[in-house]
């Protein structure tokens, strides 16, 4: 003690150390195509700071219920992507959560459960028919039309469809499947009472798995004379002032058929 003789006094204080406050931030997944991979961007970020927290062993990215994987962008931006396979969930609107977790110093916060939405479509689709030309009335078209997936731009898987006509020519009409997406009509045109150019709508439901949307089509079919000629064999000769012989034929073009 030494002049002026104050008075000693003690202080205790207690210090509570608790997690560096995190965020997760995220881009919202666009709407996606049923069986397809899209990823989710996402960083890990210090509140604090503002700055990302890198890749670490202490650190975990895990999605429960969900097998996606994650990939990690780099310490340069600190990104990290979950790779969404949409064909684990329907058709609609749907959620998962993340778990993003730290272990040890410098004590992140924890985020869990936290909730991504993500929306899932039909599959798009087209359906589109080749070149054709006017057909003669009572021939039979031969048409094929091509079912694509629009979203992988490809025919192929996109055979097993339901391909209709106008439901009343259906009795006039076959179809085949050609098992590489396309489809051949064969109709027989003597549907028709008369002359002229007709439309008609074709419809294909999709058969598959893949969730893909039906798809329609129209075109125009025009009906036309039948081709047919007229000819006749040589003569025999014949005396002059005696009566000659000559057969005409009048047949059809497309099946030398005689039309009487």
């Amino acid at each position: 003690a030494a002049l002026p003789y104050y008075q000693n006094q003690i202080i205790v204080i207690s210090v509570q150390i608790t997690s560096r406050l995190t965020i997760v931030d995220w881009d919202p997944l666009p709407v996606t195509p049923y069986d397809e991979l899209v990823n989710l961007t996402l960083v890990f970020r210090d509140t604090l700071s503002g700055d990302p927290i890198l890749d670490d062993a202490s650190l975990s990215i895990t999605i429960p219920g969900y097998s996606f994987t994650v990939y990690y962008d780099g310490d340069l931006t600190g990104i990290f992507y979950v790779e969404v396979d949409t064909s684990v969930f329907g058709l609609g609107s749907h959620s998962f959560y993340l778990n993003v977790e730290w272990i040890g110093a410098p004590y992140y916060q924890n985020r869990t459960n936290v909730q991504i939405p993500i929306t899932v479509r039909e599959r798009y689709t087209s359906l589109t028919h080749g070149t054709y030309s006017s057909i003669q009335y009572g021939n039979t078209l031969h048409l094929i039309f091509t079912y694509r997936d629009l979203d992988d731009y490809t025919s192929v898987g996109m055979n097993g469809g339901s391909l209709t006509l106008d439901a009343w020519l259906m009795s006039y009409c076959t179809v085949d499947d050609n098992g590489d997406g396309t489809y051949t009509i064969h109709l027989d045109t003597s549907a028709y009472a008369n002359l002229g150019t007709y439309a008609i709508n074709v419809h294909i439901e999709y058969g598959g798995t893949r969730n893909c949307a039906d798809a329609n089509d129209l075109f125009y079919l025009t009906l036309v004379q039948r081709r047919t000629q007229l000819t006749s064999d040589l003569p025999d000769l014949a005396p002059y002032l005696t009566e000659a012989t000559i057969v005409i034929y009048y047949t059809d073009d497309t099946t030398s058929a005689g039309i009487a």
